[in-house]
């Protein structure tokens, strides 16, 4: 039980983030199904692509179920662990109502998403649908809201459905486009066009509401966490946006002339998705975030932002392991047992406990040392693609090896309590979730590392294997907006988000620019990665802490 009380914050957001793909896929392919598909299906590949569109959002109403029902028990395995509240009677409570409507409407969808989809299961489709964004919005921070919380429960419920539309309706238009006639291909864009921008305006409409609800001033927007990863969600929508009004430009062109090439129109769509996605993951961390017009006492002065931004030498000395918070901790209560004492030794952090670590004045220090050395290895590799892709220095095009030695010097630097430096066992450290993330993104460093340079050397002949790369740049990207320090000082915990949550736009911009030079060999998206590389690595070197 202490072990889920520990994570229960992570896990929570992964779950919720799970949720929220399976939602939109599932609302949004029932959208597009019924307004697109469904009519051009007489025709047999029109009934072919209802099919398969059908399964999508099965699929999807699956992916629903699961992370609803892990979500509900995990919230009243919790309640009662926590007010004492029996597992049965927690399911009368408000939020596991709501979840429950989610759930029945997911298994409802997987019901009548499939063929023959006649009038009936469309009806019940679209009522399935209707619940989930209602259940969803019902188990959202408006039903807290002691003022307009019904006009913020249709604001939440407009907003998800939104993002379900225009999002959400993506994977099918790629579905319909594969193969598609030069009619059907200006059918299906068109039509996917105006669902895209019926989704923005409700986007920006409910989304505006919303922001001036919860973020209250201008210092909840700039100094506050909740006002943070709302600026970040932002950044990601203006990415979409352009590449969404790139996209209706080719939709434009393909109805004057049926001969314009799609190629560039599908690697864009592909590209919103996974930029979609991590918007979804910024929306689940939102819900993990107190808003910050609840705490008008933990607005950060806009004079601690200017100080933390202002640029300082990087620490590139670090502190010794013995004077961190944990080893000297657990030093002291070696000493104090008796020579003659059997009995277990006490342990000064127990990962799984529900307990934060201690940290010291050293600790800071550890972890800026860390950073700012990381910022060295991820500007050299910048530099080396910079330079790789001026085509005078043939030798820089083997800067994916660096990640080699990155991801090294985090497995053995990140978390100096455990194995290797310190004394927690490697399985024992993975019940903490600090911990855990750092292990995962180590795991996809040697992953793309691995991948881009056999992909470069010609090792792996396949060229799909050319998008291992850029895909994990993105998740990585992504996983900084899921990651959390276990920090029970609000502000601090802002000052150091302050610094991921960039990194993270970076790094999913990143991502998806090297995707879109693959894909459409695009000049501009192959100096963007590189450059966004170089800035990711100044901003590690100016990390800080304190």
């Amino acid at each position: 039980m202490a072990l889920l009380f520990d994570l229960f914050g992570f896990l929570e957001v992964v779950v919720r983030f799970a949720s929220l793909i399976g939602q939109a896929f599932a609302v949004g392919g029932v959208v597009f199904v019924l307004l697109l598909i469904r009519p051009a299906a007489r025709r047999p590949e029109g009934a072919a692509l209802l099919d398969r569109a059908l399964r999508l959002v099965r699929i999807s109403a699956a992916t629903l179920v699961v992370s609803v029902a892990i979500d509900l028990w995990m919230k009243l395995v919790m309640l009662e662990a926590v007010n004492g509240v029996p597992f049965i009677d927690g399911i009368g409570a408000g939020f596991a109502r709501g979840l429950s409507v989610r759930l029945a409407a997911a298994i409802l969808l997987l019901l009548f998403a499939r063929a023959p989809f006649g009038l009936a299961r469309a009806i019940g489709a679209s009522v399935a649908a209707t619940a989930l964004i209602l259940g969803a919005a019902a188990t959202s921070h408006a039903v807290s809201r002691p003022d307009g919380r019904d006009l913020l429960i249709v604001a939440n419920a407009l907003h998800q459905a939104a993002a379900c539309v225009w999002i959400g309706g993506i994977p099918y238009l790629l579905m319909a486009l594969k193969g598609a006639t030069a009619a059907d291909a200006r059918y299906y864009g068109r039509g996917a066009s105006v669902l895209s921008m019926i989704g923005v305006a409700g986007l920006i409409f409910a989304g505006t509401a919303m922001a001036l609800t919860y973020v209250g001033s201008w210092s909840g927007f700039y100094g506050h966490a909740y006002g943070l990863m709302l600026g970040t969600k932002l950044c990601f929508f203006i990415g979409l946006l352009g590449l969404g009004a790139f996209n209706y430009r080719t939709v434009e062109r393909l109805r004057r002339d049926p001969a314009t090439p799609t190629n560039r129109l599908v690697a864009r769509a592909q590209a919103e998705i996974g930029i979609g996605i991590t918007i979804f993951a910024v929306a689940a961390s939102l819900t993990s975030i107190a808003p910050a017009i609840d705490q008008p006492g933990e607005h950060v002065p806009l004079s601690a932002i200017v100080e933390r931004l202002t640029p300082q030498a990087p620490g590139l000395t670090s502190p010794d392991h013995d004077d961190l918070a944990i080893p000297m901790l657990q030093a002291q209560l070696d000493a104090s047992r008796s020579a003659e004492d059997t009995s277990d030794k006490p342990k000064a952090f127990v990962c799984g406990s529900g307990d934060l670590p201690p940290i010291n004045a050293a600790d800071i220090a550890w972890s800026e040392y860390n950073h700012h050395w990381a910022g060295l290895f991820v500007l050299l590799i910048g530099l080396m693609a910079v330079l790789e892709r001026t085509g005078r220095a043939s030798w820089a095009r083997w800067w994916p090896l660096v990640f080699i030695g990155l991801a090294a010097f985090l497995f053995v630097r990140s978390d100096p309590e455990a194995w290797p430096l310190g004394q927690i066992g490697f399985w024992e450290s993975m019940r903490d979730a600090g911990v855990f993330q750092h292990r995962l993104v180590v795991l996809l460093v040697v992953a793309f590392a691995v991948f881009e340079t056999m992909v470069r050397t010609g090792r792996i002949k396949n060229p799909r294997a050319a998008y291992v790369f850029p895909i994990l740049i993105a998740i990585g990207g992504g996983l900084l907006l899921l990651h959390s320090h276990p920090l029970s000082d609000v502000k601090s915990s802002f000052l150091i988000e302050m610094t991921h949550s960039p990194m993270a736009v970076l790094g999913v911009a990143a991502g998806w620019a090297r995707f879109l030079e693959l894909r459409t060999k695009s000049a501009t998206a192959a100096w963007t990665w590189p450059v966004c590389f170089v800035l990711i690595g100044l901003v590690l070197l100016d990390y800080r802490e304190a």
